[in-house]
């Protein structure tokens, strides 16, 4: 789809490193899926990075209300609601969900 052709594109032409992280996986295994991005990112472990919601700094994004609550599963297969609809061009989006 075209954000996946996005990606690869600048993945070709900036020869960056990039992670995959996927919603779902941090929500069941958010500790496992946090150790994984910081030695991606070859930053140090820090216990209180499974307790992010419990920072006193504020987020100041439209999403702050998101960030400042611990890690839930509420959106995780939502997509189903919406499964019929997608009846044409699942093959194409499957990877996404």
């Amino acid at each position: 789809m075209a954000r996946r052709k996005l990606q690869e594109h600048w993945l070709e032409q900036l020869d960056i490193p990039m992670m995959e992280l996927h919603y779902e996986s941090m929500v069941h295994d958010q500790d496992a899926e946090t150790r994984r991005l910081l030695a991606f990112l070859d930053v140090e472990w820090d216990p209180k990075c499974l307790d992010f919601h419990e920072s006193k700094n504020l987020a100041r994004t439209i999403s702050f209300d998101q960030v400042n609550r611990k890690m839930y599963s509420t959106s995780d297969g939502r997509w189903k609601n919406y499964e019929k609809h997608l009846g044409p061009v699942i093959d194409e989006v499957g990877e996404y969900l």
